[in-house]
């Protein structure tokens, strides 16, 4: 069967008006009014087959590739945007259909015919190479990208938008550290970025109890202001951390930002974590910091510490029943790790007792590491140490561990005589093994 022209079809329905006029002349009084009435009928149905009906264009999807990153003289990331567009409507023929996003973003005219934009009803149809750009002083925030009709009426406008959420890491906000902590376990938060000011942004606290945090690095450090270390770990933030089940504390309007746990975090059973939102409440874009995980701060006895040490190495325990402290017996737990160390030649050689219970000191770990490894302590700084005097059995270890540049993250003193807690054998361990 032939399909009709759309003129076909109007001049079959003028025919059919005209015919239907002529048989309504011809009925009686009394059947005019169900004529008209089937007239009436064929016409609606016929004029609802071959009338247009408004398009209704929506954007389905839209997909960001990474162009590139901020510059000195451009802070913006550069994207390259695939957006996909539906018409759920009406045939939409040589449109003039335009594409933007927030203020940003550029203004730009799609077509795909040379006279404009067309596209079928229930079709798709990918706009590509479409250029984002966000602002380089922000990890995050969301991107709408809109497409209007401009010279026809678009039948549902709430689909025109769709908006793209963006994180980029690691953290804007540098250099976050622990400036101080009150006896009831309230810990004040800095940072050393003046980018973002209480007067330009909301700060918000983030903080989670004993979470597996998602982290590509982790580096120690000591506010060593204190009596004793305040020892902390800092995580490089990413997406998927935002979007744990974090606690909100509210914003803070002060320079320094405070936090206080369940639990004073240096006598609790488990770590916590805490991060600073920096937000715009201009357009909603935010920057955070890293990750601060403290936890309890376990001093570590001397057996102890050779246990650490072996498994951590991977050293082979020595089986030989030879015992050479008069304090320790072959039943006890730590009997070969001793031995081990001792065989190393890394233990004091001329005592006659190993004091397994003892904590050991931060000196005693960093001299027993620093042999292990044969690190080189001829070496020497212009830094110092304020509590390390050159007359100190430990100097030529500190200022050969300073030289290296191994004690970024441990303040302006050492302490070397306070007992070491298991994150500090940790990180004095790890910073030898690294290139080794």
């Amino acid at each position: 069967m032939k399909v009709f022209s759309r003129k076909s079809a109007f001049a079959l329905i003028a025919f059919s008006v005209v015919g239907g006029v002529f048989v309504n002349n011809a009925l009686n009084k009394a059947d005019y009014a169900v004529v008209n009435t089937s007239v009436l009928s064929v016409l609606q149905s016929a004029y609802e087959n071959i009338a247009p009906s408004n398009p209704d264009l929506a954007i389905v999807n839209v997909v960001l590739n990474k162009e590139s990153e901020p510059t000195a003289d451009f802070n913006y990331y550069k994207y390259k945007a695939s957006i996909v567009v539906k018409n759920n409507g009406g045939r939409l023929i040589n449109a003039r259909v335009v594409l933007h996003g927030d203020v940003n973003q550029k203004t730009v005219v799609v077509r795909n015919t040379d006279y404009g934009f067309s596209l079928q009803k229930d079709k798709t149809y990918i706009i590509k190479g479409y250029e984002v750009l966000f602002d380089g002083n922000y990890n995050g925030g969301e991107i709408p990208l809109y497409v209007d009709i401009t010279d026809e009426t678009d039948v549902d406008k709430t689909n025109n938008v769709f908006v793209s959420k963006i994180f980029e890491g690691p953290g804007k906000l540098k250099d976050i550290f622990i400036s101080d902590i009150s006896s009831d376990g309230k810990i004040e938060l800095n940072f050393n970025d003046n980018r973002y000011s209480i007067k330009k942004h909301n700060f918000e606290i983030w903080r989670k109890d004993d979470v597996l945090i998602e982290s590509d690095s982790e580096k120690y450090f000591e506010n060593t202001a204190f009596s004793t270390p305040l020892g902390y770990h800092v995580q490089e933030n990413s997406a998927k951390n935002l979007e744990m089940d974090f606690d909100r504390d509210g914003r803070t309007q002060e320079n320094s930002h405070y936090v206080k746990f369940s639990e004073h975090p240096y006598g609790a059973t488990k770590n916590h974590y805490v991060f600073v939102k920096a937000i715009n409440p201009e357009n909603g874009y935010f920057s955070v910091s890293d990750v601060i995980e403290v936890g309890p701060q376990k001093e570590v006895n001397r057996a102890e510490f050779l246990k650490i040490f072996v498994d951590t190495l991977k050293i082979p325990l020595t089986t030989n029943e030879v015992l050479y402290y008069t304090d320790i017996s072959p039943d006890q737990w730590f009997t070969p790790y001793v031995q081990t160390v001792y065989n190393l030649g890394l233990l004091n050689t001329s005592a006659t007792s190993f004091s397994p219970e003892k904590k050991i000191t931060r000196g005693d770990v960093l001299k027993i590491t620093m042999d292990y490894f044969e690190a080189d302590i001829t070496q020497t700084t212009q830094k110092k140490f304020r509590d390390v005097d050159e007359d100190s059995p430990i100097y030529p270890y500190v200022q050969s561990f300073l030289a290296d540049s191994k004690a970024g993250g441990l303040g302006v003193k050492f302490n070397p005589d306070l007992p070491a807690t298991q994150d500090f054998v940790k990180n004095i361990i790890d910073e030898y093994r690294k290139n080794n």
